[in-house]
């Protein structure tokens, strides 16, 4: 059984993450305006393509009067995955968008939060699976925590 501390807010069986101080819960089955009026303070940008996909930055308690800088991407309405960035924290919010860290500090930094929590580098359940990953390119690739939740008709 992997073991995850009590104080992060991620649940491995179903992919779930309940935020500290709200008890937001963000779920596979969660929708844009669900989480637009759940955490509308915690929501720093929004941005459309023009393939379906939406894109938000938000700060996430997830750790105790701690936030972690986060991406969450819909396709149309359904939700697709999440990437957190720990190398990016805040004591308060609504905090101003992350500057680029250098790669390796932020590789570190990740690899850390990410090991603190889990034994493996990847977590794959019936809902999706949850990764470390390294990252190439403090700009476009940086190190995150993926959370990817498999869509139906997904293989």
């Amino acid at each position: 059984m992997l073991s995850i501390k009590e104080y992060y807010m991620i649940n491995i069986q179903d992919g779930t993450i309940t935020l500290c101080d709200s008890k937001f819960r963000i779920s596979k089955n969660i929708t844009q305006q669900e989480l637009k009026e759940g955490i509308p303070a915690l929501i720093t940008s929004s941005y459309d393509t023009n393939t379906e996909y939406t894109h938000y930055g938000v700060w996430l308690d997830i750790e105790s009067e701690i936030y972690v800088y986060a991406t969450i991407c819909f396709h149309g309405n359904v939700l697709k995955d999440m990437r957190l960035y720990p190398q990016h924290k805040s004591s308060v919010c609504p905090a101003s968008a992350p500057y680029p860290m250098h790669l390796e500090e932020a590789q570190d930094s990740v690899d850390k939060w990410y090991h603190n929590l889990f034994d493996k580098d990847r977590i794959i359940s019936e809902w999706g699976f949850i990764s470390y990953c390294e990252g190439d390119d403090p700009l476009y690739y940086p190190p995150c925590v993926l959370i990817r939740y498999l869509i139906q008709n997904e293989e």
